[in-house]
């Protein structure tokens, strides 16, 4: 998530921003802030597209995403394997994990949490191991799958 430090009364163009009161009676300005997220959603696919138990990839103002249908329930992640590049939807969905097709690193599509890292000796050999995806917040409106980027 990120935040940007805007001064008072600037137009609220960016997806996220951080809103702050400052003390301009002292030499240095002191900040007291909140924060007030905006969620730009943005439309990925229909419900319809992603069966139950299966998951595909899409493109969303460039980013890879990948939308998986578990048990009903519709999940968001990056789309790319951060070991060597894998592209996820190609791999295979097993319960609530997709498998990298590349070197079978696991990933829980509802947290992002790594389950399973590529074998030792392939992260010895690659310079390192793979690392959680990033998810993305999910909005349902009618039959529409929106994420939050």
């Amino acid at each position: 998530m990120e935040l940007m430090t805007l001064p008072a009364l600037a137009p609220l163009s960016v997806s996220r921003l951080r809103l702050g009161w400052y003390d301009v009676g002292r030499s240095v300005l002191s900040e007291q802030s909140m924060v007030l997220e905006v969620m730009v959603m943005e439309k990925v696919c229909k419900a319809s597209d992603v069966p139950k138990a299966a998951m595909k990839g899409f493109t969303v103002k460039g980013r890879q995403i990948l939308v998986a249908n578990v048990d009903g329930n519709f999940y968001a992640v990056d789309a790319i394997c951060p070991h060597m590049n894998g592209y996820l939807p190609s791999g295979k969905l097993e319960k609530n994990e997709v498998v990298c097709p590349v070197h079978r690193a696991r990933y829980d599509v509802a947290t992002g949490k790594l389950m399973r890292n590529v074998p030792a000796i392939m992260r010895v050999a690659t310079g390192g191991g793979a690392r959680d995806l990033q998810t993305f917040k999910l909005k349902m409106e009618a039959d529409d799958i929106l994420v939050d980027l």
